[in-house]
Order: structure tokens, then sequence, then C-alpha cells
């Protein structure tokens, strides 16, 4: 089984996949506001998620902004 880790828990997916795909299965698309993605460590820039293959073992963190005062 092929697995990944998204804000440090582990989930299937199966390849080949891309981030994209990966983020719009939680509900997350390029044109949603807010969100800074982290992959493997280095942040992954919104143009770039499709050409990004996910591979076993990568890590992928999903940051919302929240606004707060």
């Amino acid at each position: 089984m092929n697995v990944i880790r998204i804000n440090g828990k582990s989930e299937p997916f199966t390849t080949p996949c891309s981030l994209e795909a990966v983020l719009l299965r939680h509900g997350i698309s390029k044109e949603k506001k807010g969100v800074a993605v982290a992959y493997n460590g280095s942040v992954a820039q919104k143009s770039e998620w499709a050409k990004i293959e996910v591979k076993p073992g990568d890590q992928i963190e999903i940051i919302h902004a929240v606004q707060g005062g």
C-alpha cells in the first residue's frame, strides 16, 4: 500500500497521483484563498501542484490562514 503523511497523519493513495489531486480530495483547489502547502518541507507554489508527483513516504502540510485579533 502506498502511504503519504498529511498534517502528520498517514493516508493511503494510488499512483500515479499529483499533489493537486491529493489536495482536491481534501477540498482544496488552486482557487481557494488563505491556504499554503508544504511538500517535503518546501513551500509548493499553486502553479506547480499539478506537476508534482506524490510518492510513497512524502509529507504534505496544509496550512489554513485564519483571521483573528
